[in-house]
């Protein structure tokens, strides 16, 4: 039978310690802007101890340096979401006073590692010490937009896919809250489909279809509606859209304007 390792000298590419830009803090909702992103987050409003409620169903973030972020949602199901990395998987985690622990699906290994962190609250932000390091790391609570409000958001990354995003129109995806039926443009084709909010962020999505033309970026859309369709979780952090599957990331959308017209629905 195989061990899980516990792990205690490596630490997960969103968590490592140093290069992390601090957004200035405020009574207000915070914002850190750059050309890609614009973020909000909200200082906590405790200090201290951290117990389950405080933490479960929420988005902590770290600002980098090349002005994006990374970090990782704690679903209230016990499953861990890693935001904008897509070369690790989260498979659980659990709180015990002040050590929370992550079990992490390492590309290449069959067994999952165990990640040791004390965790507290100080000046507004969750501060993290990985078990051994006297270097604590911070993180933003960020503020969950709703994806569901008939936005349309363009496609930026799809996770695993070697063909570019093609030229010419957006790819996009869009949801109608008021019908339950997405719709959207892969590329060359439209598509559309059904969904159902299910609770902290997770969908259960219908069959899609799609029209039948063809052209240039077949490949790329065949890769986009795949993603799409294997999704289950959609996590929306100001301006920006992760779709996941399974716990891994699966495309990353930039929101393209909002209160649009709804979608089709043919």
């Amino acid at each position: 039978m195989k061990h899980i390792i516990i792990c205690i000298l490596i630490l997960p590419a969103f968590l490592f310690v140093g290069g992390c830009e601090e957004a200035m803090q405020s009574d207000k909702t915070l914002e850190q802007s750059s050309s890609k992103t614009v973020i909000p987050i909200e200082p906590v409003r405790k200090s201290g101890d951290v117990t389950w409620d405080d933490i479960s169903g929420r988005a902590w973030i770290r600002f980098t340096d090349d002005g994006g972020y990374d970090g990782f949602y704690l679903a209230p199901d016990l499953n861990l979401v890693l935001i904008n990395v897509s070369n690790m998987h989260g498979v659980k985690w659990m709180i015990n006073g002040r050590m929370l622990s992550f079990a992490m699906q390492v590309p290449g290994e069959d067994d999952p590692r165990i990640l040791l962190y004390t965790i507290e609250f100080a000046e507004g932000k969750l501060r993290m010490s990985y078990q051994g390091s006297d270097e604590p790391v911070d993180y933003h609570l960020a503020v969950l937009s709703d994806p569901f409000d008939n936005s349309r958001w363009e496609i930026k990354h799809l996770a695993g896919s070697k063909n570019a995003i093609p030229d010419g129109d957006s790819v996009y995806i869009q949801f109608d809250p008021n019908t339950g039926r997405l719709a959207g443009f892969a590329g060359v084709n439209r598509f559309s489909g059904s969904f159902k909010r299910l609770g902290g962020g997770y969908i259960e999505l219908g069959n899609l279809a799609a029209t039948r033309m063809a052209g240039p970026g077949l490949a790329f859309e065949q890769d986009f509606l795949a993603a799409v369709q294997s999704s289950d979780l959609a996590l929306a952090i100001g301006d920006t859209l992760h779709l996941y599957g399974k716990g891994r990331l699966k495309a990353v959308f930039q929101k393209l304007y909002e209160d649009a017209s709804p979608p089709a629905t043919e």
